[in-house]
């Protein structure tokens, strides 16, 4: 690992005059300077090719790529060509990053070497300014963890319509071997969907990943950008992100968990597509809830942590649909009770115990919270540890 990395920023630009100062300038005072700023103007015909120009007799770290207007994708392939930084990042020229963003990724990969490093994102809108976190837990993981926590909700957690992992390219850094190996496969005919196409084979190929809780970046919502709007072209354009998605997801080993993730998920553009070109609401039918299992094998060892209602509800399903193979049941409240004909135990039993997953079944956050830190200070592993809001199945939608 070199002491000192260095990140190639790619900015990708058309007709952004009105945001593109503030973009720069909050890259050129990025608090970590070992980068090399590419910026991609893809054919822009306002003042944007004049800025970026000026901006680069400025910061001898920037550099001007004018070319032909030819789509997000293939500006941002010419990008990685031409960078030569040890990770990738991408900003969208209507943007603006925090100071400390490209320090933070730093620190992160020096400390785990990971290939890949994601943080939230804060949505700038006209009315209010909010923050989108992921909904895998923040941590590091190694394959064998992506393989058990965040290959099976990374598309599609099961709620409509969240990702397990954001979707975007921007609030990531890649190591450029990495991102090298797959963004040639990207048709340049996706013009909606385009990062999906890109983060998700690339999360497949990664070993280690890191997820935190930082929003550094600022997404600016705004009518127009790079991200065009719908057009009657769309369901061709959706068909193309399908066979890019299906030649670079369902190719893998992962198949069996990505396919299902990857259906929902087409459907769901299908429904934006409907509510954008029909001018109609859209929405999906969802029936009772059911608890996440996702990640959980049946051949996994869990100890189940809660024997109240919930947590008795959930026992029940892991037995009779056979989740995994429960081996012990613990609650601190109710130890020495015997339930479904099984001795509620101590939590403290935990550490003479085997164990993949250690499930917390209880309702309220606050309280999940509290045992998940009692069990990391009882030197349970932060990653074998599961909790999660249920979700609500759903199987076909309304039109009004």
């Amino acid at each position: 690992m070199k002491e000192r990395l260095k990140f190639s920023v790619i900015v990708t630009v058309y007709n952004l005059e009105s945001y593109l100062e503030e973009c720069l300038d909050s890259i050129i005072n990025q608090s970590y300077e070992n980068l090399e700023i590419i910026c991609i103007d893809d054919g822009s015909t306002d003042n944007s090719p004049a800025i970026l120009d000026w901006y680069a007799n400025v910061d001898q770290r920037i550099r001007v790529i004018h070319k032909k207007n030819a789509g997000l994708v293939n500006a941002r392939k010419q990008g990685v060509e031409e960078a030569d930084g040890d990770y990738i990042v991408f900003v969208d020229g209507d943007d603006w990053i925090e100071p400390e963003m490209y320090e933070t990724f730093a620190a992160e990969i020096k400390k785990n070497q990971s290939e890949i490093v994601i943080e939230g994102v804060t949505r700038d809108n006209i009315d209010k300014i909010y923050k989108v976190y992921n909904y895998v837990p923040a941590g590091f993981y190694d394959k064998a963890a992506m393989e058990r926590t965040i290959y099976p909700v990374m598309l599609c957690t099961g709620n409509w319509y969240q990702f397990g992992i954001t979707q975007y390219v921007w609030n990531k850094a890649f190591e450029r071997s990495l991102i090298s190996s797959v963004i040639d496969s990207l048709d340049e005919k996706v013009i909606d969907g385009e990062d999906v196409a890109l983060v998700f084979p690339l999360m497949l190929k990664a070993r280690r990943v890191s997820i935190l809780t930082d929003c550094h970046y600022h997404y600016r919502e705004i009518p127009t950008s790079m991200c065009r709007k719908k057009s009657d072209e769309y369901y061709t354009q959706v068909l193309y992100l399908k066979r890019n998605l299906e030649k670079n997801l369902l190719t893998s080993k992962y198949k069996k968990i990505i396919e299902p993730q990857l259906r929902q998920y087409m459907l769901h553009m299908l429904f934006n597509g409907m509510k954008s070109l029909f001018e109609v609401e859209a929405w999906v039918n969802v029936g009772a809830e059911s608890f996440d299992y996702r990640g959980i094998r049946p051949e996994d060892t869990v100890i189940l942590y809660g024997a109240g209602f919930r947590g008795q509800k959930c026992y029940k399903e892991m037995i009779q649909e056979n989740i995994c193979f429960v081996s012990a049941w613990v609650d601190r409240n109710l130890s020495g009770r015997r339930m479904c004909s099984r001795i509620i135990e101590s939590p403290e039993d935990i550490c003479n115990k085997e164990y993949d997953w250690i499930y917390v079944a209880v309702k309220e956050k606050n309280v999940a919270d509290e045992i998940m830190e009692e069990l990391e200070e009882m030197g349970v592993p932060g990653n074998k540890i599961l909790w999660r809001q249920r979700i609500k199945k759903w199987d076909c939608f309304t039109v009004k």
